[in-house]
This record gives structure tokens, sequence and C-alpha cells, in this order.
């Protein structure tokens, strides 16, 4: 994340917040995390008030993803319905995508917008398949469903969520996003595992 948006990092109008729900959702030994206090220390500019002062959590199980990607989807849902963003970017792992939507597995750097189920579509939209798992689950009852692309600027202005697979990569163009970079200063808050 820090090499894909670094131009937003120096930028006060785009805040950052690092939430520990994000985090991979598999044991390797490489999602190990860090202290706070050392994460801070290497990027100031970040939000890590959210964080747990020593990153201790319980091994991973897919009745905990799921529990962790429903907080996010609310947390989401929240940040949309009382923040001013026009955008929500999201950069996280490719393991707990597969916990808060449904559909194909995250490429590497790919990204993917989508919006919340109204209360009609939810009942309908819910139940799925993990595409990491194979299981049945329930992705609700907070619903993220693929946005369809917008024609116009007006219509891009609906307070979509991008979820973006976490890469070390060249730094992603936020025209690849339909956005410049004005935009995405002035309409996105960024939230990263």
């Amino acid at each position: 994340m820090y090499i894909v948006f670094r131009y937003l990092l120096h930028s006060t109008k785009t805040p950052v917040q690092v939430w520990p729900d994000l985090r991979e959702a598999h044991d390797a030994t490489c999602n190990k995390g860090v202290s706070r206090k050392e994460l801070a220390d290497k990027f100031p500019n970040l939000d890590f008030s959210a964080c747990p002062e020593k990153w201790d959590f319980p091994p991973h199980t897919p009745d905990d993803a799921t529990v962790r990607a429903e907080r996010v989807r609310r947390r989401l849902k929240d940040v949309a319905r009382t923040g001013s963003y026009k955008n929500i970017i999201v950069v996280t792992h490719r393991g707990i995508a597969a916990f808060l939507v449904q559909g194909d597995r995250f490429s590497v750097c790919e990204h993917r917008s989508y919006r919340f189920a109204t209360s009609e579509e939810v009942d309908k939209a819910r139940q799925g398949v993990n595409v990491d798992t194979g299981l049945e689950q329930d992705f609700g009852p907070t619903v993220l469903i693929p946005a369809e692309k917008p024609k116009t600027r007006q219509e891009q202005s609906s307070g979509q969520v991008t979820t973006i697979n976490r890469c070390k990569a060249p730094a992603l163009n936020p025209s690849s996003l339909g956005l410049d970079d004005h935009e995405v200063e002035e309409n996105a808050t960024q939230l990263q595992c």
C-alpha cells in the first residue's frame, strides 16, 4: 500500500486508517504482525489508532474471518454514511477479501468496485460460496455487491467502495480507478490492514 499510494501519504486531505480486521486470513509465518509502536515509527502519517499495542491475534479460523469481514463491512457502511467521501478505497489481502465479497479470487493488484446492497437486495445477495474455502458463507447482513461501472462523473459520486488486493508494485495510477489525483485526495479515505 505504501508504494501503491505513496503520493497520497503526503496529503493531509486523505486520511489513511489501518484496520487490523483487514489482516490476512491465513496463518502463514509471513502474516504475523509487529507492535503498533514499530508500525507508527515506520509510517508516521498513517492512523494506527484502531490497532492493539501488540499484534497478538488468535490462530485463523474461517468463522473468525467471517466475523471480521462483517465488522469491516459494517464499519465501511458507517464511514460511507457519516463521512463526506464519494469513494472509499480498501487495500487488503486476497484471503480476507474472499470473506468480504463474493466472486472470483482477486489477482495481485486487481481492483474492483462495490456498493452496499439495498434492503430489497440483501436476502438474495447474502448467501454464497467463499472462493478460498469453497464453503457456503453468509456474506451479510451488511452485503457488498459489485457496482456497475458509472457512465458519468455524476454517477461516480454514489459512494462506492473499491477493494484492491494488496501488492508491492509500481505506483497505481488513480485514472485506472476512474479518478484523477484531485478526486482521490478530496473524496476518498483509505483503509489498510
